[in-house]
């Protein structure tokens, strides 16, 4: 249960960076302060788990599922934010205007 706990939560937490990341840079407010909020539930979880080294010794799983769960997040994410955000900017261009 701790190896797919660690997945999900290193997937959600890499994916709702690279999200914070477009979010500041098109100065989507009201989305990077909620995504903020997430990003601190899921280092509550995964914090705790990478300061006791004692889990990787015993489980090398559980370092594999660390590793690849960030790659798969940021394609996730950079899929996402261009399938729903992007597009909602490209309906209204007038919001984003300077």
């Amino acid at each position: 249960m701790t190896l797919v706990l660690l997945f999900l939560a290193q997937f959600a937490m890499v994916n709702l960076l690279a999200l914070q990341s477009r979010f500041v840079r098109d100065s989507q407010y009201a989305l990077a302060f909620g995504n903020s909020v997430l990003l601190g539930i899921c280092g509550l979880y995964i914090t705790p788990i990478l300061a006791n080294s004692d889990n990787w010794k015993q489980s090398p799983a559980l370092l594999l599922a660390y590793l690849i769960a960030g790659p798969l997040a940021v394609c996730s994410a950079i899929w996402m934010h261009d399938r729903h955000v992007s597009r909602r900017q490209a309906n209204n261009p007038e919001r984003f205007k300077e």
